[in-house]
């Protein structure tokens, strides 16, 4: 045999030695390929699964949103009521105050000022609105 033949009968018997030394750690390789395959065939139920549970959520919260919705609406009229009278005291306010202002002005006395009777103002204001209001 010439050097050739005795080369590759030496890769032959190295190949051989690989593969032998080789077959412990392809059957452990093939044994978690296996349970990762079944692992993975489980995958496409389990996020279906999850699919459903979400939009069972999401119908449900879109549900909720709707009756919070409805009842907000059936509240709207008191809440427009409560802004109507809101406005109403501003006006009454407004006006007493305007009242105030000019009796003030018409009877600047100094003896109100010193003895702090002010509040007289305020309750003569009050009046005259509510004798206003009882004549229209």
């Amino acid at each position: 045999m010439d050097l050739v033949g005795i080369g590759i009968l030496l890769i032959g018997l190295a190949s051989i030695a690989v593969a032998v030394l080789l077959i412990k750690p392809l059957k452990k390789l093939t044994n978690i390929l296996t349970s990762l395959q079944v692992t993975t065939g489980q995958l496409p139920e389990q996020v279906a699964g999850i699919m459903m549970d979400t939009s069972n959520v999401l119908r449900s919260g879109t549900a909720a949103i709707s009756q919070i919705n409805q009842k907000i609406g059936r509240l709207d009229p008191i809440i427009q009521l409560a802004g109507d009278i809101g406005k109403a005291v501003q006006n009454l306010t407004a006006s007493v105050t305007a009242i105030n202002k000019e009796m003030k002005a018409k009877t600047d006395n100094t003896v109100m000022k010193r003895y702090n009777l002010e509040w007289i103002y305020g309750i003569a204001a009050l009046g005259y609105c509510i004798r206003q209001r009882k004549n229209n």
